[in-house]
């Protein structure tokens, strides 16, 4: 359609090879949104009068209903599918429409839109998740469990501490995209044209209103070439796709018989076709591999993006499918590890078993033993060592030694629950601190009505 004054007709193998037609499905309700508006602007300009406005109003109306319609078209993208269609419709009366516009601006308004849309959905998700694990960390403020540094035993903590610990890094991220979406995607490209605008007078602002957008990318070369938005959001999406990757990997190693910590949900679950014993975490490991797929399909928006010359090239409608693929993948992964966290089975005395059997209040004690007795603190730490040496890392034998050796009169406290409790500390996994992490979250996320 677009080509044929100056090209004539294309062969239909070469359209499908550089057609963008099938990932344009992803925006067809914010192609059509976006249609809408223009055509209200140039009735508000007096372009066309409100009689035509009106019926290519209802035209659109019916595409957005009826949106096959558009797909069965052989057309270079969804915007000359759409006027092919009006065309059918409304007859030569359509072809006013393109007046003051290029695909350029609508589609980066289109991708924004839809961008928003998928940011909101996000956002909801990591508060839903946010909330289960304020839940889980209160039912476990007293399930003791080692902490891990090199996948070793490192120090006492509780599990809601580890809880807390995932739940704040999702309330970085929540502000994170949060502001993305106030400040970068919230921006209206709408009215730039092809790169430099038009001489048909449209008023840019009143339009973004009319989309439910609070500002307008001002330089239009940015508004209709600039994909900045989309490495900005695709880079984060991946990294809490990573993060989440860490968390499931973490549930994975929780869930083995070795850890027998947490026994994951049975839809979660997988059996194998020749061992019927098994019980294989599988929707974590998919997580996992898409943490894969989205450093991938980051790799591939800036591989795509990185040796364009300023202004649109096509190259960059191939760049959105990628992102589609990243949201689609985060917002399936944040419901599945919501839904693992709610439901998964606790093993309090498994873990508590391996604080106990395991040397981790070795820091706590050296600490103890500086403060309380005015042993340089490297110097209580060589004795421990020695001690744990000695005694072959049984800490109990350990401190035993110790009180020995330095003749020590006053006992030298062995519960890791004591431990935890003289930590005063923020963000130490004392259970009043935890419990008063908790209260400010919740109470933070019903201020912002978010419960």
């Amino acid at each position: 359609m677009y080509r044929r004054g100056l090209l004539g007709k294309q062969e239909k193998w070469l359209m499908e090879y550089e057609s963008s037609m099938e990932e344009d499905r992803e925006i067809t309700l914010e192609v059509i949104t976006t249609l809408k508006v223009h055509v209200k602007e140039l009735k508000e300009q007096k372009l066309i009068s409100e009689e035509q406005c009106e019926k290519i109003i209802k035209a659109l109306e019916i595409l957005e209903k009826e949106q096959d319609r558009i797909f069965k078209n052989e057309a270079e993208d969804i915007h000359e599918a759409i006027e092919i269609e009006l065309e059918k419709i409304l007859g030569e009366e359509a072809k006013i429409i393109s007046l003051g516009k290029s695909r350029n601006d609508h589609v980066a308004t289109a991708i924004k839109l839809h961008i928003k849309s998928e940011l909101n959905t996000i956002i909801s998700e990591i508060i839903r998740l946010r909330i289960i694990l304020l839940g889980k960390a209160e039912e476990n403020i007293e399930t003791i469990m080692p902490s891990f540094t090199h996948l070793q035993s490192a120090q006492p903590i509780t599990l809601a501490h580890y809880l807390l610990y995932i739940e704040e890094e999702m309330e970085e991220y929540q502000k994170i995209l949060e502001y993305i979406r106030n400040e970068i995607i919230d921006k209206s490209p709408l009215g730039s044209g092809a790169i430099a605008g038009s001489i048909v007078n449209m008023d840019r602002i009143r339009m973004a209103e009319n989309l439910g957008m609070k500002n307008i990318d001002v330089n239009t070369i940015k508004a209709t070439g600039s994909r900045s938005f989309m490495i900005i959001v695709s880079s984060i999406l991946t990294a809490l796709q990573v993060t989440l990757s860490r968390i499931a990997e973490d549930l994975i190693i929780w869930s083995t018989n070795q850890f027998n910590y947490i026994q994951l949900p049975d839809g979660h679950l997988a059996t194998s076709s020749l061992m019927p014993h098994k019980k294989n975490p599988v929707t974590m490991e998919v997580m996992r591999a898409q943490a894969g797929e989205a450093i991938g399909e980051n790799t591939a928006i800036m591989s795509i993006i990185k040796g364009l010359p300023s202004g649109y090239n096509l190259d960059l409608q191939e760049a959105t499918k990628h992102l589609w693929n990243i949201t689609r993948n985060l917002k399936n992964s944040l419901k599945v590890i919501s839904d693992a966290i709610k439901d998964m089975k606790i093993n309090a005395r498994r873990m508590r078993q391996d604080a106990e059997n395991n040397p981790i209040i070795a820091a706590e004690v050296v600490e103890y033993i500086s403060i309380k007795f005015g042993i340089p603190h490297r110097k209580a730490h060589e004795i421990m060592a020695e001690a744990l040496k000695e005694a072959k890392s049984d800490i109990y034998e350990a401190i035993r030694i110790i009180s020995g050796k330095i003749g020590l009169t006053n006992k030298i406290p062995t519960r890791v629950q004591e431990y935890i409790n003289i930590k005063g500390n923020i963000g130490s996994p004392n259970p009043q601190q935890i419990m008063k992490i908790i209260e400010e979250k919740r109470r933070i996320i019903q201020q912002n009505n978010f419960m």
